[in-house]
Formats: C-alpha cells, structure tokens, sequence
C-alpha cells in the first residue's frame, strides 16, 4: 500500500493512498471544532491537489464528536465534497469501536441523507481497509 502523509496531528492523519486514489483520514480520541476543520479543509485541500477520486474515513479510535461538528460537516463542508467529487466518487467509512461515536455518526449520515438527497455522494459503512477498499473498486450500477 502507497500512502504519503500529507498532515499528522494528535488527532488526525491525512494521507494520499495512490492504489485506490483515495484522500484517507484517520481520526483519534475526542476532537475539538477548530481541528476538525482544519484537518477537514487540509484534507479537500489535498483532494484537489491530487486529483483524488475517493475518501476513506477511519473512526476506528475516534470517539463522539461535539454537534458543532455535524452541523458544520451537514451546512458548509458536505457541500465542498459534493463540489469536488470525481466520476464514480465514493466515501467509505470505518466505524468507530466507541457506541457513542457510532450514534454521532449515524446521526450525521442521516442528516446529510435528508438535506442531500439526490446529490450524495455514494458512502458505506465498513469494519475494515481491506473491505474498504474492495467496495472502493467496485463500479456502481
């Protein structure tokens, strides 16, 4: 696997992984607003400069995150993405280990779900890389 780390900060990593084109975050611990979104931008930053196609979300140690966060991500992020996708763009995401991180999330994924229909972005929930990445490949009919 060809990862470059393009940012690594207590609480997050962004990384180039060429192979699936993907923009991979790997979030760690409790996150404050300022840092996700710095991380977040660096991340849309790097999607672009790259010519990414994917995102690969890694929650496995991330835990809850503040409201804050969803409505930031719902309003002003999630619009940035839609923008940017490529062809047959997906996000993949590896759950969180923590209940309240997985209730965090699935609240924003709903959200995003209500107020994007029609313009999301193809997402799927996985418990591994190595099954992230075989739906990364998979061409959607």
């Amino acid at each position: 696997m060809e990862r470059s780390t393009l940012l690594q900060e207590r609480h997050a990593t962004v990384e180039y992984d060429k192979e699936s084109k993907a923009i991979c975050i790997t979030w760690r611990g409790f996150i404050m607003l300022d840092d996700f979104k710095n991380t977040m931008l660096t991340a849309l930053e790097a999607f672009h400069e790259h010519r990414a196609k994917h995102w690969i979300i890694d929650q496995t140690m991330r835990q809850a995150v503040q409201p804050a966060i969803n409505e930031w991500v719902i309003n002003e992020y999630y619009p940035m993405m839609i923008d940017a996708k490529q062809e047959d763009s997906k996000i993949a995401v590896i759950v969180s280990k923590d209940v309240f991180a997985r209730f965090s999330m699935r609240n924003q994924a709903d959200s995003l779900v209500g107020k994007y229909e029609g313009r999301m972005l193809p997402f799927g929930y996985f418990e591994s890389l190595t099954d992230t990445k075989k739906w990364l490949q998979k061409k959607e009919s």
